[in-house]
């Protein structure tokens, strides 16, 4: 009797630790969001394993990847592939379908209703022949349907509420009773949330290690006027030689990549805090997140990196929320290089109902700055591209007319979820803007294809890392699915009772 008592306790004990089992689940409110996560995920892993593609569209394909060392937008226009869309403008609309075994990707009419995990994506352009910036231009729309099953905005604010409350304070200190003694010698709470997250998740952990340096980051409880928070400085580092071994190809087109970009990111909101920091690098670490969290919600800090607690947002139940965003981007194109020191949008949320929004617009790009000259192993296109003498007028031009696109309308795009069938979200994502037909284009798309084209083998070594990072991630799924949690609360209380 006593025996049991003491394990009911224990098992208590340890459901009181939230983890990320419990965040995972929590993202639906029938609290089988595991369940959700994998039904969705099989789709993109049927998509990603078995695409059948319609032989349009990979002569469409063929003939993209063909003309884009030379591409121009008046070409595509005028092609035979482009059909005329019910607005006047000249499109293509592909249809996804998600089947038993595979999944089939074909063309069809403006308005079709996606399937159960299905979409359509819709694409158009019109053309005018002259603008305030040179002409030709093209006014650029598309429109993205999709059936995305139990997953929506709610879902992925509830998530990621979720595994902010795991980094809590106050769960660290359960975290810590909840070591065994083998591993007490751990002091550094990142260590202790990343034990965590690996006992939790082991098949997709299993790739984190073998392929990445996760405990570079930094996860920190630090105390301000009394309050508790949390530092979150989360980066990532590739193992390129772990890659190499088992994905060689891969790792060849990885390796192309050294300086060719960098980006910073700064999310703001509009008092002027910052909400979050993002940092890309080809160079160092691929990417980089820092914010201050508490109790599952973000906290704006101000200059001095100190929280503002009276900001603090939180996911669950956000009915709107206004914030900007600030991007610095570095390209290196054969020693060519490009700097823009600011590219700012505005972002609205906004909840209603059963329906949810995500309104973003272009407000502003600075001018654009070129230095240096190409160098190395330099390919033909780019010999064979004449560079204007003021080539930074023309990407000035281009995105001056990016951001009063359409005639002051401005490049924008709206993403909406309509949960009101909660077993399938209905997704919505429509976007304009308007392009010039200029040497910046055929040069962006040139570079495009030349550093992001692949081979036969290295799309076999994507797909291969992509199916079997999928596997991992359903496997871990499936742990959690239907009374996973409660499991996972007593497997936790048998652990202590024989190591503690």
């Amino acid at each position: 009797m006593k025996a049991w008592i003491f394990a009911v306790l224990l098992a208590a004990a340890s459901v009181s630790v939230y983890s990320y089992p419990n965040a995972l689940n929590d993202m639906t409110p029938d609290g089988k969001g595991a369940q959700a996560a994998e039904e969705i995920l099989e789709v993109v892993q049927r998509a990603a394993a078995s695409m059948e593609m319609a032989p349009n569209i990979q002569e469409f394909n063929a003939f993209v990847y063909e003309k884009a060392s030379k591409f121009s937008i008046d070409e595509l226009y005028e092609s035979g592939f482009l059909e005329t869309l019910p607005d006047g403008s000249r499109g293509l609309v592909f249809i996804g379908s998600n089947q038993p075994g595979s999944y089939a990707l074909t063309t069809g009419r403006s308005g079709a209703k996606p399937c159960p995990g299905g979409f359509t994506a819709e694409f158009g352009l019109k053309r005018h022949e002259t603008c305030e910036y040179g002409g030709p231009s093209f006014s650029a729309h598309m429109d993205i349907r999709a059936n995305t099953l139990r997953m929506s905005d709610q879902t992925g604010l509830a998530l990621h509420e979720g595994f902010l409350k795991v980094i809590d304070p106050k769960n660290f200190h359960e975290l810590q009773a909840l070591r065994t003694r083998r591993d007490r010698h751990i002091k550094m709470e990142a260590l202790m949330v990343l034990k965590e997250f690996y006992t939790k998740f082991p098949h997709g952990a299993r790739l984190i290690q073998l392929y990445t340096y996760p405990l570079h980051s930094e996860i920190v409880t630090r105390e301000f006027e009394g309050q508790e928070y949390t530092v979150q400085n989360f980066r990532v580092f590739l193992k390129l030689d772990a890659i190499k071994k088992d994905y060689p190809f891969l790792s060849g087109y990885l390796e192309d990549f050294r300086d060719l970009f960098r980006s910073e990111v700064i999310v703001s909101n509009k008092q002027g805090a910052t909400i979050l920091k993002m940092a890309f690098d080809s160079q160092k670490d691929i990417f980089s997140l820092s914010m201050l969290t508490r109790q599952g919600k973000v906290i704006p800090f101000d200059a001095k990196g100190n929280p503002l607690f009276d900001q603090e947002v939180r996911g669950v139940g956000l009915k709107e929320l206004e914030f900007d965003v600030d991007m610095t981007l570095f390209v290196n194109v054969f020693g060519i290089k490009f700097t823009t020191e600011n590219i700012d949008s505005a972002w609205r949320y906004h909840r209603e109902g059963t329906k949810g929004a995500l309104e973003v617009r272009l407000t502003n790009i600075d001018r654009t700055s070129l230095f240096g000259k190409a160098e190395g192993k330099v390919p033909d296109w780019v010999r064979d591209l004449a560079i204007p003498k003021k080539v930074d007028n023309v990407l000035f031009g281009f995105t001056r007319l990016l951001v009063n696109a359409n005639n002051g309308e401005g490049s924008r795009m709206v993403m909406e979820w309509d949960d009101s069938d909660p077993e399938n979200v209905a997704f919505h994502m429509r976007g304009t803007t308007e392009l010039l037909d200029n040497y910046y284009v055929r040069f962006a798309a040139a570079a495009i294809k030349y550093c992001f084209q692949t081979d036969g083998n290295t799309q076999y070594d994507m797909q291969r890392l992509l199916t079997r990072t999928l596997n991992a991630i359903i496997l871990d799924m499936r742990m959690y699915s239907g009374d996973g949690v409660r499991q996972e609360a007593l497997s936790n209380a048998g652990s202590v009772s024989k190591d503690g």
